[in-house]
């Protein structure tokens, strides 16, 4: 049980079942994890990102990228307005926190958009 809700797993297999109910916890600790889509994140992406045009990022491939990259920008842009000094380092950590969940070369590669697209430096 979680929050007083019953995980409901309808397999007999124990590792199924196992499976299944890790899934459900990530998916409720984590429900900002979704924003990066089915999309995979590398450090090649995050270089690849970072060498592309403003023509090339209006492409399909960059498509991904839109959800994660406007929610650091909306994250950055608050910090800025509260006075705090963001780093890299502040923004990895606030988004491999709850409720983000996102791994490092996720958070790069949205970051990596803002700077390619002229929205940071």
């Amino acid at each position: 049980m979680q929050n007083a809700t019953e995980v409901n797993i309808s397999s007999n297999d124990p590792i199924v079942r196992i499976s299944e109910g890790f899934q459900q916890l990530v998916s409720r600790v984590y429900s900002n994890l979704k924003m990066l889509g089915n999309a995979s994140y590398t450090e090649v992406k995050v270089k690849y990102t970072l060498d592309s045009t403003d023509q090339a990022m209006e492409g399909i491939d960059s498509d991904y990228l839109q959800v994660p990259a406007d929610e650091v920008l909306g994250h950055i842009k608050l910090q800025k307005n509260l006075g705090v000094n963001v780093t890299v380092k502040s923004i990895v950590e606030h988004f491999e926190a709850k409720p983000y969940g996102w791994y490092l070369a996720a958070t790069l590669c949205a970051l990596a958009r803002l700077v390619a697209t002229s929205k940071i430096s």
